[in-house]
């Protein structure tokens, strides 16, 4: 059986059992209707259908079980469609042995009612009024969910991010929750931080640190950087991918527009919706979610998998730091899937201009196989690294990044 997405955002279980492929007439028998018009649409090839017709069968169930199923959301947070477990007070004891995190605390999922939902919000949320502590700016993105605000602390003056989220219009606030809860958790400088929570009215306003050089995106759409600028960039998103993988939290959605820099040069993940929190009992998990050019081998074949397909996608966007873009970027959807799927690692353009140690480290991020995979912990030892440069050294690029966007 497999899910597709219905109206509202819910699913319905399909049998894939009597779908055939006749090879005389080169057509699949028995598929969905909304499966066949996405396959004709979809630029794979009928060739390419004739050589394997199961992993054209298990790209259709992976893209109706992700892409169809994810709600439109800003880059900001979004929120995963999927039960992590709710997290307890008590700390997390972890073991990282030989650089694999293994969670021994022991979590306990529960279903709360609406009204518990919003209880537990209200009792999360600072006191006081938001307006009093914020004078609030320009909007910096908008999106089905909320929007997300440029302000100022009236005290500090330090300027944040505060998305503003309608809750009434929210269809999962365990959610929201759940997200608060792990960025609660995931204090780190090279993570934005999350600062604080307030509820005004029917809106919750989550305030986050900003940072004034806008998404990594912006930076590589414009300029190819230096593989030792690169190599700044990897360490520092290695250093949260650490952090987190230690944690036992999977990012599940590394890619540029993820990634915020400061003119100082300072380089933060962002947008926690799509972490995963691993359980005890659940070192493994076998939801599929992220964006199709980023995602790993495992993901699309609809496997289980772990914190290394942070790893994969950390190695597709060293790509887009030396391509301007991820591979198959103007590729559909369905037809991405069916590339990872079947090629596996992309093609590099002029791989024989790269460093030695840059090639090593670009194929040991997008190995194929999960256990030959590099793991964050090993990665930050990676010789590549030691191209890295002190961080002020972005700042020029970022700012003539700036300058050229805003033109």
């Amino acid at each position: 059986m497999a899910s597709i997405c219905v109206g509202g955002g819910g699913s319905v279980d399909v049998d894939t059992s009597h779908i055939s492929f006749d090879k005389e007439k080169g057509e699949f028998h028995g598929l969905p209707e909304s499966w066949m018009q996405l396959l004709n649409s979809s630029n794979i090839s009928k060739q390419e259908q004739m050589e394997d017709p199961e992993a054209v069968i298990t790209t259709l169930r992976t893209y109706f079980a992700t892409v169809e199923c994810q709600p439109a959301m800003p880059k900001f947070m979004h929120f995963a469609t999927d039960d992590l477990p709710t997290l307890g007070d008590e700390a997390d004891i972890v073991d990282y042995t030989d650089g694999l995190p293994k969670l021994i605390r022991r979590e306990q999922s529960k279903t709360q009612t609406d009204n518990e939902i919003n209880e537990t919000l209200h009792k999360m949320a600072s006191s006081g009024n938001a307006n009093d502590k914020y004078d609030v700016k320009q909007i910096l993105g908008a999106g089905a969910s909320g929007t997300v605000h440029l302000a100022k602390c009236r005290n500090s003056g330090q300027l944040v991010a505060i998305k503003m989220m309608d809750l009434n219009q929210q269809p999962r606030k365990d959610l929201i929750i759940q997200e608060i809860q792990i960025m609660k958790l995931s204090k780190h400088e090279n993570i934005v931080n999350f600062l604080d929570l307030y509820c005004v009215r029917n809106e919750l306003w989550v305030v986050m640190e900003y940072l004034d050089g806008g998404s990594l995106t912006d930076v590589v759409a414009r300029f190819v950087l230096e593989e030792r600028q690169i190599a700044t960039v990897s360490r520092e998103c290695l250093k949260g991918l650490d952090f987190l993988h230690r944690k036992c939290i999977i990012h599940r959605d590394i890619k540029s527009d993820n990634v915020l820099v400061s003119l100082k040069g300072v380089v933060k993940l962002t947008d926690f919706g799509f972490c995963a929190q691993l359980s005890s009992d659940r070192s493994t998990r076998n939801s599929v979610l992220g964006t199709p050019c980023w995602m790993a081998p495992e993901l699309v074949s609809n496997q289980q998998y772990s914190y290394k397909v942070d790893i994969w996608s950390l190695g597709i966007m060293v790509i887009e730091m030396l391509e301007g873009r991820p591979p198959y970027i103007t590729e559909f959807p369905l037809r991405v899937i069916y590339l990872i799927k079947k090629k596996g690692r992309p093609d590099i353009k002029d791989v024989h201009k790269l460093s030695p140690e840059l090639k090593d480290f670009l194929y040991k991020c997008l190995e194929v196989k999960v256990e030959s995979r590099a793991s964050s912990h090993q990665l930050l030892d990676h010789p590549f690294l030691r191209k890295a440069v002190k961080l002020s050294d972005l700042s020029p690029v970022i700012e003539a990044a700036i300058k050229s966007k805003s033109k």
